[in-house]
């Protein structure tokens, strides 16, 4: 996991850094279960009632195909898309942030719960939720 504003503050460090032609991946150096992430937008929308739905993935890719259509034909973007579907059939992510925690000195300040929190609220104020 990493919130937008752990992302701008590691561009920040490597601007500062004067680092140039690197990659570096960053995250708040965690592991979390994709359960854990549906568990604290349910506490922070403050809802009880949810139904976890287990799909395959080849009905996933098949409905992420027509909205991509849906999406061209009314020029209307949809949430389940072909790009969020590379990213949801991927099961594991594991990302070392230890060069960017040695070279840029980097330490995330949003943990999930954090960043969720934070983004959850945002939503509820400009009445998206």
């Amino acid at each position: 996991f990493i919130y937008v504003k752990d992302v701008v503050k590691a561009i920040f460090l490597g601007i500062d850094k004067s680092v140039s032609r690197k990659t570096y991946l960053i995250s708040d150096g965690e592991i979390y279960r994709s359960r854990t992430f549906s568990n604290l937008l349910q506490k922070e929308m403050d809802t009880s009632f949810v139904i976890h739905i287990k799909c395959p993935l080849f009905v996933l890719k098949a409905i992420s195909l027509l909205a991509d259509f849906r999406a061209v034909l009314f020029k209307k973007n949809s949430t389940l898309n072909s790009d969020k579907y590379r990213i949801m059939k991927q099961r594991n992510w594991l990302c070392d942030i230890t060069p960017a925690i040695r070279e840029l000195g980097f330490i995330a300040d949003y943990n999930l719960e954090k960043g969720v929190k934070e983004t959850v609220a945002w939503y509820k104020k400009e009445g998206w939720l």
